[in-house]
């Protein structure tokens, strides 16, 4: 479907959800949702566009404004939200400070066999595989972040030795240039820019960045106050289940996916990469936990059960 077809599509939907908001704006359940504009959070974006939370009861406010998963918690914590896009690494380190924060519903599973997200390295550099980065810098999004944790192990997995490598922040759109000077020797990235940078032969790949971590694993995720979440137990599963429906049209639209996330992100791409089911599964929210405590990126082990409503 070209792009002037997604959007004549998506213009008859949007109309359709605002009729779904118009008739359900009396009862509906007002809800404050703070959350970055990227791709992770999409399913929030789908469900607020297309009318699955109005036809949930739901009248949620998408302030997609935030830089992080950080800057919204802390907005959910002083109370201006009541519910937060965040991550499974952050929500782990929030409650070892004891700050009441729990897992509501599931935003982001990763699958590592159809993830985006790739170690991309210099074309015509000498790095092919793990144990060649030994000894290097490679960088990705915030130290301490799923990036950092997903590098390290992969490169444990594939005979490599994270302990050698300096890891360190840089932006997306500066990875590129960054590999080509030889500033720095490997880096995690995702689209648009990988398939950019690839379409151009501006890098190449050696591996995908999450496989040393599980097959599937939750990695973004909704949160709440534990008090709020207990008191409005209904609300949260309106919200969840408009999240997962949001996870299935995406799949089966993601040309007209990819209009709404331009909204939101104000980048553009051609589809959205499917997503696998949201799911709160402790079992597939616990690889993460494990690697992040393995790497120190979490201060102990966790069971999964302790995050979760």
């Amino acid at each position: 479907m070209n792009r002037c077809r997604a959007f004549a599509a998506l213009t008859f939907l949007a109309a359709v959800a605002g009729c779904c908001v118009a008739a359900n704006a009396q009862q509906a359940t007002a809800l404050r949702v703070g959350a970055a504009p990227i791709e992770g959070n999409g399913d929030l974006f789908y469900a607020k566009e297309l009318g699955y939370f109005a036809r949930a009861g739901l009248d949620v406010d998408v302030q997609a404004t935030f830089g992080g998963g950080a800057a919204a918690a802390s907005a959910l914590n002083g109370g201006d939200l009541e519910v937060a896009a965040s991550n499974v690494i952050s929500v782990a380190n929030a409650r070892l400070r004891n700050l009441p924060f729990v897992i509501i519903a599931s935003s982001g599973m990763v699958d590592s066999d159809g993830t985006a997200a790739l170690i991309a390295v210099a074309p015509d550099g000498p790095i092919q595989t793990a144990k060649d980065l030994n000894g290097k810098i490679v960088c990705g999004s915030s130290p301490g972040s799923l990036d950092q944790v997903g590098i390290d192990s992969w490169i444990d997995k594939h005979g490599g030795d994270a302990q050698s490598i300096k890891y360190v922040e840089l932006a997306q759109s500066e990875r590129v240039v960054a590999l080509q000077q030889g500033r720095v020797a490997a880096c995690t990235m995702t689209n648009p820019v990988l398939e950019n940078a690839l379409a151009s032969r501006g890098i190449r790949t050696i591996g995908k960045v999450f496989d040393g971590i599980a097959p599937r694993f939750v990695a973004t995720v909704m949160i709440a106050r534990r008090d709020w979440a207990l008191a409005h137990r209904d609300v949260v599963q309106r919200f969840a289940s408009a999240l997962l429906g949001a996870n299935a049209w995406a799949t089966a639209h993601p040309e007209q996916a990819a209009v709404i996330l331009e909204k939101y992100t104000k980048i553009r791409e051609d589809r959205v990469v499917p997503r696998p089911p949201p799911s709160l599964d402790p079992k597939f929210v616990q690889p993460l936990l494990d690697a992040a405590a393995r790497y120190k990126v979490i201060p102990r082990p966790m069971d999964a059960r302790e995050l979760l409503l």
